[in-house]
Parts: structure tokens; C-alpha cells; sequence
């Protein structure tokens, strides 16, 4: 359920460039590796196309992150953990002192032509694959969500934007429905625009079409569903994934 706010700063995003995590796999052995996409690295270890330790160990559960913004420093603090006995390690994950929250930012593009919608179907891509989402993406280090979106926009469908083009119209935070993670989503709408969308990343999107704004496909994925009914109701910021 959508709900209002008035400041927008209470929310408060953060984007470390490296994490450095520990893993619990199925025969409780520990994995410790590190790297500056958590989400994309936790999906490819449960896919078994990890590093080759996890591949024939799949890990079943996140049980430690920690944040920097750098790869040396998390290099050097990954070597670090990897040399603790188990003991140790487990002592660490228990007492979680130096675990953080981190909000992964992404940026979302609305785009309408009277009352249509764009929407992808997304292909291979290891999550909600053969359902409708927004042209979208992770925002990257030094990064704004704006900058994101107009990048997004011209590598996905090569259309290219104007910041003053894009008005911000739905922030939702929300715990992912796959890790648990915690996630900043941005939306913003774009309808005064030049071109034609073209499908661009064939190989992470089988579909790129039009569909009237209320007569949306039924796999839409729900959050994606969810924040274009809040942006047609005029809600600016929601929370999504908490019971």
C-alpha cells in the first residue's frame, strides 16, 4: 500500500562500490568472496555460475556484507576474513557489528505517448524472466538517478533524453522478494520525447512494446505493477516487501 510523504530526504541512499560477503552453503561450509554488484553476484552463485567453490557447494543464504569504497581496501579486507578459522568467522557473523544497511539505488523510466506505456519483457536474465518491467538499471558509483536513466534509456531503447525532459514521480523502498535486500527504486516519466524505442539488448529482453496504461499484461512483476498504480494515483513515495 502506497502512503505519502512530504521529504523526500527521508530517504536516504547509500552506494558503496565493493562489498565483501560471507556465504552459508547447504553443507554449512562459509565462502567469503567480494565484489561491486552484491545482487547480480548473489544471483549468479545461487545459479550455480559462480566462483568454482560455490558451484559445487550452492549457497543457500547471505549471512555477512561488509561495504567499501574501493576494491583494494575490500581486497584486502576479503584476504583478511578468508585467513579466520571457522570459529572466528561465525563469531563475526554473529555479532554483525560492522554490517550496515545498504539501499541498492535504481533508476525507472515511465515512458507514456498519451495512454500508452512502455514496457520490456525481460529474457535470460536469471530474474523475472518472461516478465513485463520498465526500462530501467542499477545507478553506478558517482552516479545520480538521473544520469542513470538517460543512460539506461540510451542503452536499452536509444532514446536520448534531456534532463529537463524528466520529472521524478514515484520513489518506492523495497525489500527484495529474492535476497532480502533493501532497494531505492526512482521512477520518473517521460512523455514529450522524439523516435521510436528499439529493442537494443536482445539478448536480456525478448519483447520491447506499447500497452495501454490501463489495460497493463497480467506477469507484469507486482512491484513494477505497483508503482505505476501509485504514479497514476498521484502517491510520491511507497514501501513494498515488508509484511
Amino acid at each position: 500500500m502506497g502512503m505519502k510523504i512530504d521529504k523526500v530526504s527521508l530517504v536516504i541512499m547509500k552506494n558503496l562500490l565493493w562489498t565483501v560477503y560471507i556465504l552459508e552453503c547447504v553443507d554449512k561450509s562459509l565462502y567469503t568472496g567480494s565484489t561491486n554488484n552484491l545482487e547480480n553476484r548473489l544471483r549468479v552463485h545461487s545459479a550455480g555460475k559462480g566462483a568454482k567453490y560455490t558451484r559445487s557447494h550452492l549457497p543457500i543464504s547471505l549471512k555477512y556484507y561488509e561495504e567499501f569504497s574501493s576494491r583494494s581496501l575490500a581486497t584486502k579486507r576479503e584476504a583478511e576474513i578468508k585467513k579466520l578459522s571457522r570459529l572466528e568467522k561465525m563469531k563475526l557473523i554473529n555479532n554483525k557489528k560492522v554490517i550496515r544497511n545498504q539501499n541498492i539505488p535504481a533508476s525507472y523510466l515511465i515512458l507514456k505517448r498519451e495512454d500508452l506505456i512502455l514496457l520490456l519483457r525481460r529474457f535470460n536474465t536469471g530474474y523475472k524472466d518472461g516478465q513485463y518491467s520498465l526500462v530501467a538499471g542499477h545507478v553506478d558509483f558517482d552516479e545520480t538517478f538521473t544520469d542513470a536513466l538517460i543512460r539506461e534509456a540510451r542503452e536499452e531503447s536509444g532514446l536520448i533524453f534531456d534532463p529537463n525532459q524528466i520529472k521524478t514521480v514515484h520513489v518506492m523502498h523495497r525489500k527484495s522478494d529474492t535476497d532480502g535486500s533493501q532497494r531505492v527504486d526512482v521512477f520518473h516519466l517521460v512523455e514529450n520525447f522524439e523516435g521510436e524505442p528499439k529493442n537494443l539488448e536482445l539478448e536480456k529482453c525478448d519483447e520491447l512494446a506499447w500497452f495501454h496504461i490501463n489495460k497493463l499484461p497480467k506477469n507484469v512483476i507486482p512491484y513494477i505493477r505497483e508503482a505505476i498504480n501509485n504514479f497514476q494515483k498521484g502517491i510520491f513515495y511507497s514501501e513494498y516487501g515488508w509484511k
